[in-house]
């Protein structure tokens, strides 16, 4: 989740997270003092810590921000056809929904998480 208006970004004492004109939220671990408020924060549970390490830090995706080129529009995870479905802009995955299994319609929920949770994200 890369999150429209990022609540780990508004926690960030330090602005250690930060939100990329590219729309990555990302964490820069020069700039944190290992609050954690933005795993508190985070309505979807993203940041995490590294607690067993001997030099902790805030793990997440960052869309391979740091990996990329300016040329580059996509994370290189999305190259594989498996990872479209799981890394893609939100009008991909909603252009995908699938049509309501009658079989099953009293259990099926039509709603993709993120879509307007917390804002939006502008990943899913």
């Amino acid at each position: 989740m890369h999150c429209n208006d990022p609540a780990c970004v508004a926690a960030c004492l330090t602005q250690a997270m930060h939100k990329t004109n590219e729309g990555a939220v990302i964490w820069r671990g020069q700039k944190c003092m290992g609050c954690r408020y933005c795993m508190v924060s985070c309505p979807y549970d993203i940041p995490k810590f590294e607690y067993f390490s001997s030099n902790p830090k805030i793990q997440k995706c960052t869309m391979c921000f740091e990996n990329r080129s300016s040329r580059e529009r996509f994370p290189l995870v999305w190259k594989t056809a498996r990872m479209r479905l799981l890394c893609s802009e939100p009008e991909g995955i909603l252009s995908m929904r699938p049509e309501k299994d009658l079989r099953t319609a009293d259990v099926y929920i039509d709603q993709i998480y993120g879509e307007h949770e917390a804002g939006g994200t502008g990943w899913l």
